[in-house]
């Protein structure tokens, strides 16, 4: 489930010119000139831009530019201590994270890592980024969605015990040191919405190919039918 990073780190940048961020139909030319043009329906899926500063930099230019389709996640790795994160939403405090990592994901990436760290699946339409914890180390804490115009900030907070691995869509970017995908004390990155959206192909829309993939693939709320309830005296088994 989720999209596929590969197709995401192909346009890194902008997307495919074959449709318009407003474009919801895509036509392709026939190979037998005597045939009507095919026309497919398209959805642009929303993508993070993440950008990763080093605290020695002050914030100036960032040392990572990605952009992703499903998820950054933010995990402590090997290392035995929780990783300590302050996390901020458009420059308001918003909380201390204590857990084994955390999740910020876009819609299409809600039925992926986020849905396995206990995150909300939301059709890929919806206009949200999810924050989801990974194993928290309070019951309180549960996931939450933010709208998309959001910029969220994680800092490694001061005297963390572990350092913090990213992962852009579960791996290492084409070109990034491993190295590189280590933060320590003080850095952080900013993720907001990217400006370039990934253009995909459906088959039978958004709602109908969503809902297709989360019955078949997860077999979401797949039980066998209750039977119709039984008059007393009616001689039925």
């Amino acid at each position: 489930m989720g999209g596929h990073s590969g197709a995401a780190d192909a346009f890194d940048g902008r997307a495919s010119p074959s449709a318009s961020p407003t474009a919801s139909q895509l036509q392709l030319a026939p190979l037998d000139q005597g045939r009507e043009p095919a026309t497919l329906p398209v959805t642009m899926r929303m993508r993070l831009r993440v950008d990763v500063f080093r605290a020695e930099g002050g914030g100036g230019t960032p040392a990572i530019r990605r952009h992703v389709l499903n998820e950054l996640a933010l995990e402590r790795g090997s290392c035995a201590a929780l990783s300590a994160i302050d996390a901020y939403v458009d420059g308001v405090p918003l909380t201390t994270i204590q857990a084994d990592g955390v999740i910020i994901g876009t819609p299409t990436g809600s039925t992926a890592y986020s849905l396995a760290a206990g995150g909300s699946m939301a059709l890929p339409s919806v206009p949200a980024i999810l924050l989801t914890p990974i194993c928290p180390h309070t019951l309180s804490f549960r996931p939450v969605l933010f709208p998309d115009c959001a910029t969220i900030k994680l800092v490694v907070a001061p005297g963390s015990r572990s350092s913090v691995r990213l992962a852009f869509d579960g791996r290492i970017p084409d070109g990034v040191n491993p190295d590189e995908c280590v933060l320590r004390a003080g850095d952080f990155v900013v993720i907001r919405m990217s400006a370039f959206p990934l253009p995909l192909v459906t088959r039978k829309g958004t709602v109908g190919d969503w809902v297709r993939s989360i019955t078949e693939k997860l077999n979401w709320n797949v039980r066998e039918r209750q039977k119709a309830a039984v008059e007393p005296g009616s001689g039925a088994d």
